[in-house]
């Protein structure tokens, strides 16, 4: 449920909502327009969010070589990212070989953090997803890390093949090296409460456009003729209509309305759920 809940989010963000899924009967227009409100309210906080790091410390010169050596600037404008996107950050810290600390933004897509039961809910263990491009009998092998306060556990495996696994200490940091950074006290996305608003503008404009399309601004009347169910369905596959009455062909316009009062509400109800300001009024 998590992993598809991320996907979801992330889907959104790249402008890939539920309007891809919609389908219509053959022959008929099936436009799937959609719209990029997540992108821009993500951005748009993203943007106010970000700014050079401030050090206030007796050691804000090693700080800053430390902030430095990892990229800071990059890294926190990652987390900010993430955390916009999926409600939550996740980065992992470690010791490199040169004896430096460490610090990186994992993708939430790609762990699980454990919590004890305890009232504080602390960090029990964490699950890590991870792969290196390498192949073993042309299957890509995948790594599972599990994190404990005292080891770390590796899992690796090819497509449905075991191929081994490894335990080893970390008793320098004796806690799993995680941090987690919530978006909000529910971990929700910046644009998350607005996801059923923007499927409705897309379905609206889509429907629009599908309407337009069926119609093509006018209809050929056969009046005076009549046509064998076989027949009928042919025409209407051609947006012909059929009358018995009198015999006579013509043509018939039809305009498509345009609610603009219902998607100028909806535009404002999204940016309004995400606490954002619309740029482009």
């Amino acid at each position: 449920t998590k992993q598809l809940r991320l996907n979801m989010l992330y889907d959104a963000y790249k402008n890939k909502g539920a309007i891809q899924n919609k389908q219509r009967e053959q022959g008929k227009a099936n436009n799937k327009l959609s719209h990029a409100f997540a992108y821009s309210i993500t951005s748009e906080i993203c943007g106010f969010m970000s700014k050079e790091p401030s050090i206030q410390s007796p050691l804000q010169d090693e700080l800053a070589e430390v902030l430095k050596y990892n990229d800071a600037n990059a890294q926190n404008n990652q987390l900010l990212l993430d955390m916009s996107i999926f409600g939550v950050a996740v980065e992992q810290y470690w010791i490199d070989k040169a004896g430096k600390p460490r610090f990186q933004r994992i993708s939430p897509m790609d762990v699980i953090v454990l919590n004890d039961l305890s009232v504080e809910e602390n960090m029990w263990a964490v699950i890590k997803h991870w792969e290196t491009g390498e192949y073993l009998n042309e299957e890509k092998i995948e790594y599972v890390e599990i994190y404990y306060h005292d080891e770390v556990v590796r899992y690796s495996y090819a497509g449905e093949h075991y191929v081994g696994e490894q335990a080893f200490e970390i008793n320098y940091i004796q806690e799993p090296p995680f941090t987690v950074i919530k978006n909000n006290q529910e971990m929700m996305a910046d644009f998350e409460r607005s996801l059923s608003l923007i499927d409705a503008y897309d379905v609206a404009q889509s429907n629009t456009l599908d309407a337009m399309q069926d119609i093509t601004n006018a209809l050929m009347v056969i009046s005076g003729a009549s046509l064998s169910d076989e027949q009928v369905q042919q025409v209407k596959n051609l947006r012909v209509l059929n009358d018995e009455n009198t015999l006579n062909v013509d043509l018939v316009y039809n305009d498509v309305p345009v609610n603009m009062e219902y998607l100028n509400r909806l535009r404002q109800d999204i940016f309004s759920l995400a606490m954002c300001i619309d740029l482009t009024d």
